[in-house]
């Protein structure tokens, strides 16, 4: 759990640093679309407002949505998946109605009242927590088999004791899957505000700028900044999830 430990170390500093951007949101500093310069390292935007502030702002943007959704999706997977047990049958049927609903219908729907990136992690976390639940009860079944699980009971605990006994084995596997929904929160409010939802000005993330991209020659910057940011937080979430599923023992 090291590696864990130290990355959320170092996106907390990085999230500080977004603090310290040299311009605000809304501050034009020069000329539309210009490129890379001493002057704006990742160039300005259309309106002329500089990339580099931009992409520090939309860090802390995008983070929020991974961190709001994943711990939403996190707690309705536990909720389901632990403490309502007895109704499995009902649990299982509200997880397969969300994994029905595609995601973009709601957001899409709601439009510009969906404005803040804490709102717009709320919505991608209540959406996107089945996957969880049906690889958590899978693990909640094998577990249940378990020998020292079934002395437990045995011994005339309660399913309120078995689950708080079982909880904690399932700690590496519930961090990993955290990493994992904070990372896929974070392309998901990409393609959303790429087809038209998402957040506005003034608050900003990664999928906002993306989004706002003409994906022109002279505006190249534009795109490829965004994009290369994103591309390497998901990439380093990924990488951690990896090694957090290598120090993960079977139970």
């Amino acid at each position: 759990m090291k590696t864990l430990i130290k990355a959320t170390i170092f996106l907390s500093l990085l999230f500080g640093l977004s603090y310290l951007a040299p311009y605000n949101v809304l501050e034009k500093v020069n000329d539309s679309n210009l490129g890379p310069s001493f002057d704006h390292l990742m160039g300005t935007d259309k309106t002329g407002r500089d990339l580099f502030s931009l992409i520090l702002i939309g860090f802390r943007g995008s983070v929020i949505i991974g961190v709001v959704a994943a711990t939403v999706a996190l707690f309705s997977a536990i909720t389901l998946g632990l403490l309502l047990t007895k109704i499995k049958l009902v649990s299982s049927f509200i997880a397969d109605i969300f994994i029905l609903i595609p995601l973009t219908l709601p957001l899409l729907a709601f439009g510009e009242r969906i404005s803040t990136p804490v709102v717009i992690g709320l919505f991608i976390g209540i959406f996107s927590w089945s996957p969880l639940y049906g690889a958590l009860s899978k693990q909640l079944e094998a577990i249940e088999k378990k020998q020292f699980v079934i002395r437990v009971r045995e011994s005339g605990a309660g399913n309120f004791k078995v689950t708080m006994f079982i909880l904690p084995l399932l700690i590496p596997m519930l961090c990993a899957y955290f990493v994992n929904l904070f990372a896929i929160a974070i392309v998901t409010d990409s393609i959303i505000s790429f087809v038209g939802g998402g957040i506005i000005t003034p608050n900003v993330s990664w999928g906002l700028l993306i989004s706002n991209t003409n994906f022109t020659s002279d505006s190249w910057h534009l795109a490829f900044f965004p994009i290369l940011a994103m591309t390497s937080l998901t990439m380093f979430c990924f990488s951690i999830t990896r090694k957090i599923e290598k120090s993960w023992t079977q139970i």
